[in-house]
């Protein structure tokens, strides 16, 4: 009968374990890791004591992405609502949710509507605007702005529109800024020549952008 020495010896020499090599159909067997049924689970390989051999391997014990189970409801689409142009009467005053062809009050300045912008500045501000316009009036001369927290921002700006009234005319003005840090309201203003001036259906845009990296 052999020895518990020469058992022991025997086993080293079958596993060479100097050169860290294991014989064929001696390796670790791992349990495969079971199903889990939601993302809140964690992942365990076995049921019992811990296998020394593995305790390191990916996914042994390891919590799983906060996420909470979700439920995907599919709801039919039976009729789709535009708010862009149309030529519903419903729907046509308000083209994109921004009220359609307004007019400037007489005599006074005063923000186009829609074109008016809140900023979180912490440095330099570049203001961008734009209003198609017209005027019942040939000729006639109209003045636009771009104001900040209703103080104006360098100087009012004049033009001169169509000689055929009513005719369309784009308006585009940009401004630089460079306020205190805070939040400031942004706007395009306007003021009527000897007609009525008007803004042509939804069609102006307004972009408050700072130029400082914001942290």
């Amino acid at each position: 009968m052999a020895k518990l020495s020469e058992i022991i010896q025997a086993a080293i020499e079958t596993n060479e374990t100097d050169q860290g090599k294991l014989p064929p159909n001696k390796a670790p067997v791992f349990v495969p890791a079971r199903t889990y049924l939601s993302p809140t689970d964690v992942y365990e390989d076995e049921i019992g004591p811990d296998i020394p051999t593995h305790g390191f391997h990916p996914g042994r014990m390891r919590g799983m992405w906060a996420v909470n189970e979700q439920q995907q409801a599919s709801v039919p689409v039976t009729a789709i609502t535009s708010s862009g142009n149309t030529q519903s009467g419903a729907l046509a005053a308000i083209q994109g949710g921004i009220a359609q062809n307004p007019v400037a009050p007489a005599s006074q300045w005063a923000a186009v509507p829609a074109l008016l912008t809140n900023l979180t500045v912490k440095g330099p501000v570049i203001i961008q605007a734009n209003v198609s316009v017209r005027s019942s009036t040939a000729n006639d001369t109209a003045g636009f702005a771009i104001y900040r927290d209703g103080q104006l921002i360098g100087n009012y700006v004049t033009q001169t529109l169509p000689a055929t009234a009513s005719a369309t005319t784009l308006i585009q003005l940009t401004a630089m800024d460079n306020p205190p840090t805070g939040n400031h309201l942004y706007a395009m203003y306007w003021s009527p020549g000897a007609g009525t001036l008007v803004a042509n259906s939804n069609q102006r845009n307004i972009y408050a952008i700072n130029l400082s990296p914001q942290g």
